[in-house]
């Protein structure tokens, strides 16, 4: 099972195209986060059943502007599984939103210092 999970979230990101995944751990219910990496960039949210099933959730804009930039990393949680953090690699930032049940409330957006 945990295979045709990997296999179902790579797919995914491979039609976003060069954005980063996160997602809560295996056989969990949780949901699975990817970047559109476009001009206007936003985080799409995927709830995950324990079944591995991913149903759309949302979408949610970072206020920031996407990139042709694939990275790794480009979606992190937080540890505490509290704040989402997404790089805008087009606009050198970094938007920070807090994860709810009801999907992301955005919070704020901190400048990388990149160039």
């Amino acid at each position: 099972m945990s295979r045709v999970i990997l296999t179902l979230v790579a797919f995914i990101a491979l039609l976003l195209g060069p954005a980063s995944v996160a997602a809560a751990a295996e056989g969990a219910a949780g949901a699975v986060y990817t970047l559109t990496n476009t001009a206007a960039n936003a985080v799409i949210v995927y709830d995950r059943a324990a079944s591995g099933e991913l149903t759309w959730s949302g979408t949610f804009p970072t206020g920031g502007s996407g990139g042709s930039l694939g990275s790794q990393g480009a979606v992190t949680i937080s540890d505490d599984g509290r704040w989402l953090y997404a790089v805008d690699a087009g606009s050198n930032d970094v938007a920070v939103f807090r994860i709810t049940k009801s999907g992301l409330t955005w919070s704020d957006r901190i400048a990388s210092g990149g160039i």
